[in-house]
């Protein structure tokens, strides 16, 4: 199961949206996941917060901690084709948190999360181990 292609889809996104989203999605093969329970649809919340951290909130200092784990060669970071002049795409490994011999993006920006305001409100809903699982799950639903 290829995990980039795994996408949990959040309920609040607007019926019509929503379904422009999932038909886009299933073109291009990729596999939609509605939350089952309110556990699942409480780790889409964090995901959702996570991600509007990464991408609008603190993009400089996340982009600082992807560049220092890019530039160490760990192998938790890459940089992957298809970008543009303005915008990059990586690959971020998620590695177990408690494995303390790796250099870890993930957990890295994880931590960063969680010291925002926002991510306080997920220190216990959304961590490394907790993403890990969550998307093998999602790989055993397929």
């Amino acid at each position: 199961c290829i995990l980039s292609h795994v996408f949990f889809v959040k309920r609040a996104m607007d019926d019509d949206n929503a379904i422009n989203t999932k038909e886009e999605l299933d073109l291009l093969e990729v596999d939609v996941f509605e939350p089952e329970n309110k556990r699942e649809l409480a780790f889409a919340d964090a995901l959702h917060a996570f991600s509007l951290f990464v991408l609008q909130e603190e993009p400089e200092r996340c982009q600082s901690i992807i560049d220092k784990h890019v530039s160490n060669d760990t192998g938790g970071a890459g940089i992957l084709q298809g970008g543009s002049d303005e915008y990059a795409i990586y690959r971020i490994t998620i590695i177990d948190e408690d494995d303390d011999e790796v250099l870890n993006a993930s957990a890295d920006l994880m931590k960063e999360f969680h010291t925002s305001l926002q991510g306080k409100r997920y220190v216990f809903i959304l961590t490394v181990d907790k993403l890990k699982r969550y998307m093998l799950g999602m790989c055993d639903r397929r």
